[in-house]
């Protein structure tokens, strides 16, 4: 059976193509719609790259990364920004693990000091006593200890609090550090996933929605012009009568 549009087509062929052209002129508009979100699209995207093609392709050129344009965007600055964290990470410890053998260098080189201090005190103090006719006496015995007290309570138990707090100190760098380091992961990881997953959802979403609202226009065209063609029949029909 003809449809009514081949059936108006026999009739009338005047007004059938009148109601193409009003079909026509419908999809145009609808064409119109489209060419002025593309035209502010483009104006937007030459304002961010130019308007000279070959200046354009000359500064993709410059910017390329293959392995970008492989892996994509959201994969690619995860692998960066992790592999950054984690070096940035490695040359921190490296740094405290240099601080440490600086300060072990330090130790050996102020116990040396002290021993020699020591050892020259306690000659002084012999040959004071020896000079006296006090060797070995308890006398000599009680000024050895009171130096060496003394140079303990002065002198090395002060700098070996000063060792203790700043290893101390440097151990607690490393522990927030590796939390800090632990929370820049973790949050580069959540950025990354939250990301792909918008992407993901904004692609699924548009492009349904596209397609739904294409597919929704078009039916609502070929409706109106089944019903154009409907009415024009009719009234043809009618004339005729």
């Amino acid at each position: 059976m003809a449809s009514a549009s081949d059936q108006l087509q026999q009739q009338d062929p005047e007004l059938h193509g009148e109601i193409n052209k009003y079909i026509d002129e419908l999809k145009g508009e609808a064409q119109g719609d489209y060419e002025f979100v593309v035209k502010y699209l483009k104006k937007q995207f030459e304002m961010s790259l130019g308007t000279d093609d070959t200046a354009r392709a000359e500064f993709f050129s410059k910017v390329a990364n293959q392995l970008e344009e492989r892996v994509g965007r959201i994969p690619y600055d995860f692998e960066l920004k992790t592999g950054r964290e984690k070096e940035d990470y490695a040359n921190f410890l490296k740094e405290k693990d240099m601080e440490d053998t600086d300060q072990r260098a330090q130790e050996l080189e102020f116990q040396a000091q002290q021993d020699l201090a020591a050892k020259r005190e306690q000659k002084e103090i012999t040959e004071g006593a020896n000079e006296r006719g006090m060797l070995g006496s308890g006398i000599e015995k009680r000024q050895q200890a009171e130096v060496a007290e003394e140079r303990k309570v002065t002198q090395q138990d002060p700098q070996q609090r000063v060792f203790a707090y700043q290893q101390a100190r440097r151990d607690e760098e490393r522990r927030i550090g590796g939390v800090t380091s632990e929370r820049n992961l973790a949050d580069i990881t959540t950025e990354a996933r939250r990301g792909g997953q918008d992407e993901q959802f904004n692609y699924d979403k548009g492009s349904e929605g596209a397609k739904r609202s294409l597919d929704k226009r078009l039916a609502e065209l070929e409706r109106t012009k089944a019903g154009e063609m409907r009415s024009g029949l009719a009234a043809v029909t009618l004339g005729n009568l």
